[in-house]
Order: structure tokens, then sequence, then C-alpha cells
């Protein structure tokens, strides 16, 4: 099942989504796909600790990061955004906040398309 959402979800949505994670097979994997940037990230961690606990990364790596800087989508990192990424524990996502820092780009889904 894909389950298209954006930005922060609602209270609504999050009780949605934590019920479903509950009914669902134990096996069952929980993805997510963002933006490789200060947002995505903060989303990611958003649901990881609100709603499905066993949440991973989806074509958020460091190599899916690279691959597309060569395809000319990085967008510059904002100086305030630099700082505020900087302070930002990153959990799983600790080796693509260190690759935008360096690289000083972000990368939003739709540059992707």
């Amino acid at each position: 099942m894909y389950i298209f959402c954006h930005g922060y979800f609602t209270p609504k949505e999050v009780y949605f989504l934590k019920k479903l994670s509950l009914i669902v097979s134990k096996e069952c994997e929980f993805l997510h796909w963002g933006d490789m940037d200060f947002g995505g990230i903060s989303i990611f961690l958003f649901i990881k600790d609100r709603i499905f606990e066993k949440l991973m990364p989806y074509r958020m790596g460091v190599a899916d990061f690279e691959e597309a800087l060569k395809k000319d989508a990085g967008i510059p990192l904002k100086a305030s955004t630099r700082e505020k990424l900087q302070k930002k524990d990153a959990g799983l996502l600790t080796e693509l906040k260190e690759a935008i820092l360096e690289s000083d780009k972000t990368i939003e889904q739709e540059r992707l398309l």
C-alpha cells in the first residue's frame, strides 16, 4: 500500500496512521521518501517518532543525493537553514545531513521527476 501525504500530518492523519500501523502484519515495512533537506529530515523524524517506529528512509541516502546532484537537481542551502541543520540530530539520516552540509545543496523531490 502506498500512502501519499505532504508535509507534517494533521492530528487526524496521525490518528489514522497509528491505527493502521496496529492492524498490519508485523512484517510490514514502513518507508518514507521525502525531500533531501532540513524539512525532509525533520518530517521523517516526526513520522518515525510519532507513528511508525520502524520507519526507514527510501531513496534518501547519500548515493541518492549524489546522483541527484549529478542531474543538476541541487538547490543552494540557505545560511539560516544550514545553522538549523547543523544543530539537528538527524538519526538515520545523519549521513545525508553531512552530505548536504558538505555540498551546500539540498534536493527537492519535484526536481527528480
